[in-house]
């Protein structure tokens, strides 16, 4: 199995000064190698239709090249688990205090999430993701897995230019985070299909 993984969202509790009320973690899952160099494919097919060389960040993308990445990418077979955390919900002062705690918290949900799938799994991690972030996550990941007796193949951090397949939880964390943050579905109900699980902290 390999796994891609992608965060959305901000690890502040400032809410109204800045600071995100949700955040959220998608882990992407292909099969074989096959399926994910499918979606490769598929990603690399769209760049000269679109004129488009830069990274798929949903964050920086127009909408027309958002639903060109949805139309063409999510018909492809892979699957997909968020794990998303309503920060409003979190009342301890240890958490919101600590963000290498806050993270650790996260990873462990993460792991007790992943339905079975991270056993022996090739994980790679998107690397623009937060610093602390990736350190907890390769840290813990493997102690929690340790703990619920399996083990993680590999971990790995990639950018977009080093393996393309890290664009695809961007792309779902992003629409995501639109649905929960902005209370806006059109970009969700375009990768829904692909969704293996969605557990919201409650």
């Amino acid at each position: 199995m390999l796994v891609f993984i992608d965060e959305s969202g901000c690890t502040g509790f400032k809410f109204g000064k800045g600071s995100s009320n949700f955040f959220l973690v998608t882990m992407v899952f292909f099969d074989d190698n096959k399926l994910a160099e499918a979606t490769s494919n598929s990603i690399k097919e769209l760049r000269d239709p679109l004129n488009w060389s830069k990274e798929f960040h949903f964050k920086e993308l127009p909408d027309k090249v958002k639903q060109a990445f949805y139309d063409k990418v999510i018909s492809n077979n892979f699957f997909y688990r968020s794990i998303v955390i309503d920060k409003r919900l979190i009342y301890s002062d240890y958490l919101k205090g600590n963000k290498k705690k806050f993270y650790n918290y996260i990873v462990g949900q993460m792991v007790a999430f992943d339905g079975g799938y991270l056993k022996d799994a090739k994980v790679i991690v998107d690397n623009s993701c937060d610093n602390a972030f990736k350190t907890e996550l390769k840290v813990y990941m493997r102690k929690k897995a340790r703990e619920n007796g399996y083990t993680i193949k590999d971990i790995k951090f990639k950018d977009w230019r080093q393996n393309s397949l890290v664009q695809v939880p961007d792309m779902i964390c992003g629409a995501l985070f639109r649905k929960f943050e902005r209370n806006d579905s059109s970009y969700y109900k375009q990768v829904r299909k692909r969704e293996n699980n969605l557990w919201r902290f409650k």
